[in-house]
């Protein structure tokens, strides 16, 4: 943990000091919780990226509040720190974390909030696709900002934080492009059959690991007659089967998820026929007509997707967490500037880059947080 007085210490570290806004919720942090903690910013596109210290807020109604320990970084990071790409800096980095509930707000009114949030309890372990706010973003010190509990699933039994880490962003993305932007159903047994094609489903390395997850067949999309191969293979197997679609195009879905406008996208355009429904996957919606509205979509995903079925999905072994690479460093800061460069000299293949936020636990740090429930005289766990 970095803390204020070894900045003196932190040579060639650019620090930065967030001043205190105006509170959203009256309540008071825990005792032993302090009022700042340091975050790794973007202050420029292509600049180094520097500390930050913000406001250690305390959870509002149906917020929660975490101890980050680890997180992820992605392409869309190297987006942001080199482009600059759908951010205003100072940006805070990472769009997932995994740590351990640390504190509580007042039970929300929203009755759909109100029913993620009484399944959780202090001292539980929680990981998360979070990118609604800058205080929710995972390459945070110590404390995580205030956190809303439909953003969060439990960690299942049987996996550890640091494999967890690398299914949220992956997973929450893939349900959302799914049901949204190809509109599709949860299958049922009596549904007809349609191809969808995954452009960048797995790099070569993981081709026969798409089979044992369900693939019907898979192509290496590098081959110059790789549409032509697709094509094919569909008609073949059109040929021997007698189940048929709603939808007369060929491939009547198609998913990108690479989103190369020569690499990914160009190439689904000669397999393309009327009635095929292509989506692009992005990690973020980050703005949209206003600000202070969030982009519309599905209600019950919105309420299920992280607290219920990413963590049911991950717990019955339907998903599986990436191949992990753990970078190293001496400091946090080290460590997201090595990420950083591993990214940009595309050094990793096939493994998602997760590095330790914090290498202290909660339980660590904050022992007098995690009494016993049976204990009244230590309360401060509940905001």
């Amino acid at each position: 943990m970095i803390t204020p007085s070894e900045i003196p210490n932190m040579r060639g570290v650019e620090v930065w000091f967030e001043p205190k806004t105006t509170a959203t919720t009256t309540a008071s942090l825990p005792a032993g919780i302090p009022p700042t903690h340091p975050a790794v910013v973007i202050t420029a596109p292509r600049a180094p990226l520097s500390i930050l210290y913000r406001p250690t807020e305390a959870p509002g109604p149906g917020e929660a509040l975490v101890h980050v320990e680890w997180t992820t970084s992605t392409p869309l990071d190297l987006h942001h720190a080199d482009g600059g790409l759908l951010i205003d800096p100072p940006h805070v980095g990472g769009s997932s974390f995994g740590g351990t509930v640390i504190a509580l707000g007042p039970a929300p009114s929203d009755a759909s909030v109100a029913a993620a949030h009484n399944k959780l309890s202090v001292g539980d372990q929680v990981f998360s696709m979070a990118w609604r706010e800058p205080r929710e973003h995972g390459f945070h010190d110590v404390h995580h900002g205030a956190v809303l509990p439909d953003e969060m699933s439990k960690l299942p039994e049987g996996t550890r934080m640091h494999e967890a880490v690398t299914v949220s962003t992956n997973l929450v993305t893939v349900l959302h492009t799914l049901t949204k932007d190809l509109e599709l159903e949860m299958p049922r047994k009596k549904d007809k059959k349609q191809w969808i094609l995954v452009w960048g489903a797995a790099s070569s390395r993981h081709h026969q690991e798409l089979l044992t997850l369900g693939a019907a067949a898979y192509f290496d999309y590098s081959q110059g007659d790789v549409t032509d191969l697709i094509r094919s293979h569909v008609a073949t197997a059109a040929a021997s089967s007698s189940s048929s679609s709603d939808n007369n195009a060929t491939i009547p879905l198609v998913l990108d998820y690479i989103g190369s406008l020569e690499g990914s996208l160009r190439p689904p355009t000669r397999l393309a026929e009327k009635g095929t429904k292509v989506a692009v996957m992005l990690s973020v919606i980050n703005k949209h007509t206003t600000n202070n509205k969030p982009p519309e979509g599905s209600e019950f995903m919105k309420n299920h997707a992280q607290p219920d079925i990413v963590p049911a999905l991950l717990e019955q072994g339907v998903v599986k967490p990436n191949k992990q690479s753990t970078v190293e460093g001496a400091t946090l800061l080290e460590r997201a500037t090595n990420a950083l460069k591993i990214l940009r000299d595309r050094a990793q293949s096939g493994e998602k880059l997760e590095w330790r936020v914090d290498e202290k636990s909660a339980h660590e740090l904050f022992p007098d947080l995690f009494v016993p429930k049976a204990d009244p005289t230590k309360a401060e766990t509940i905001i």
